[in-house]
């Protein structure tokens, strides 16, 4: 059977998928998923590795149709073939062109954290799965307050208002912020939103923020721990993926950019001068012990 349709249809039976259970094929489309909103990685209850669940529903149902327009129990799936399920998918030769929509994933601190239309569908959506995940193109609603901007999924998922009490709600990035994402900000900081950047230590995540920093201005500011040194980001640093990232980067343009932002020029001494870069889950114990 099609790696991608029996993944759906496990999704869709509510099955708890494991995220290290899957091959390239379908973890591709998992990722996909998460970054639509219709999935959301997490550790159920009696278990101790993460898995892939349902997040919403109707985005789910709405997915699977462009996925596989006959549906994901038809007839015509049951041959067992590969090719006989990639046949039926959209974005095949026999299909139509794939449509893409920009889902922006949120978290709801406190009820005075968006404004604008809808904001009791974003509550109740938000108490029900832990998650709004909001149409770019169809919402009204902007940020209020003080923003939490996170990187990754399993932080995105690890914060919450009782362990990050300060801020009113929290945005996934999942990595390169997009053009939307930093246009939704950008909105909320006219309002009066102001936004902190939690993401890894490292050049990437810099070249991002500041990508973000451009537009926002003095309305986004880029965490740091409040002690940090070239022995911590040896002790829990990342030297391959420094090398990496440096032959991409011009580390000497960041610290132009970066002029007027004392800790983050900080911040870009000591990875020069240890030549390691700390990703985000090695400071999740550093981030929230911090407020």
């Amino acid at each position: 059977m099609d790696p991608i349709l029996r993944f759906l249809r496990k999704i869709d039976s509510e099955e708890r998928v494991g995220v290290n259970s899957l091959g390239k094929i379908a973890t591709s489309v998992a990722n996909e998923m998460m970054n639509r909103g219709i999935l959301v990685k997490r550790i159920p209850e009696n278990s101790r590795s993460f898995k892939y669940c349902m997040a919403n529903r109707q985005l789910f149902d709405d997915y699977s149709k462009k996925k596989f327009p006959l549906g994901l129990y038809a007839k015509e799936l049951e041959e067992n073939s590969r090719e006989a399920s990639a046949k039926s998918r959209r974005g095949s030769k026999k299909a139509g062109p794939k449509i893409e929509e920009e889902i922006l994933l949120l978290k709801i601190f406190k009820d005075d954290a968006l404004v604008g239309d809808s904001l009791d569908v974003a509550k109740l959506q938000y108490e029900h799965f832990g998650i709004f995940a909001m149409r770019y193109s169809d919402s009204k609603l902007l940020a209020n307050g003080n923003w939490l901007t996170v990187e990754n999924h399993e932080t995105f998922h690890l914060v919450n208002g009782e362990n990050t009490s300060t801020f009113h709600g929290s945005i996934l990035l999942s990595g390169t912020p997009t053009s939307r994402q930093i246009d939704w900000m950008f909105k909320g900081s006219n309002l009066g939103a102001n936004f902190l950047h939690f993401g890894d230590l490292d050049i990437s995540a810099i070249s991002h923020y500041l990508s973000m920093k451009e537009i926002l201005k003095d309305k986004i500011n880029f965490w740091v721990p409040s002690e940090f040194s070239t022995k911590l980001f040896r002790s829990r640093g990342n030297k391959e993926l420094f090398s990496k990232q440096s032959a991409i980067h011009d580390l000497s343009k960041m610290k132009i950019k970066s002029r007027n932002d004392e800790n983050l020029n900080l911040l870009i001494s000591v990875i020069e001068e240890s030549g390691f870069v700390m990703e985000q889950e090695m400071l999740h114990d550093v981030f929230l012990s911090s407020w």
